[in-house]
């Protein structure tokens, strides 16, 4: 089956939100929004009850061979706008968390950007290969110094924490 966007013949062709498939069914795009974590999402109507799916699912319910104790879909490149199927992987949950950790999450890798240590007068008085290192080495958790270094907190552990540029 080929499917073709619908053009309008005018003066200037334009293009529609329609298409149209060989065998004569006509379709509509509709437009993904984006949720509260990044995904973007669709709200697809059945005898007029509406039902929001994540685009992701859809494509690779559709496409991609699912795979015994799968369940879980991983954007390969992290990108979760980036609903191409080749993008898309089945994984377990132990993939899904270890491959969260492995991408870039809001353009940045989470855990092994370096962080440094900063007394209040903006001193650095240590510097750690990852912000699990300086955890180990000052007790802190990772996720406040994390917080701190996105600048959702201003100290962790009683220190300011940076991420080394």
């Amino acid at each position: 089956m080929d499917i073709k966007r619908i053009v309008l013949e005018s003066n200037n062709e334009e293009e529609t939100d329609y298409f149209v498939s060989s065998d004569g069914r006509i379709f509509k795009e509709i437009t993904p929004s984006k949720n509260g974590n990044g995904y973007a999402m669709v709200t697809i109507y059945k005898n007029g009850i509406g039902y929001t799916k994540s685009v992701h699912r859809i494509v690779a319910k559709a496409f991609l061979q699912k795979v015994k104790g799968k369940e879980y879909i991983n954007h390969i490149n992290g990108d979760k706008m980036d609903n191409r199927l080749e993008n898309l992987e089945w994984c377990t949950p132990h993939e899904n968390t270890e491959h969260y950790h492995k991408t870039l999450r809001n353009g940045k890798p989470m855990y092994n950007q370096k962080a440094c240590l900063q007394i209040i007068d903006g001193e650095v008085i240590a510097e750690y290969k990852s912000l699990n290192e300086a955890s180990r080495r000052t007790g802190v958790s990772v996720s406040n110094i994390y917080c701190c270094c996105i600048g959702k907190t201003t100290t962790a552990g009683g220190y300011q924490w940076k991420y080394k540029i």
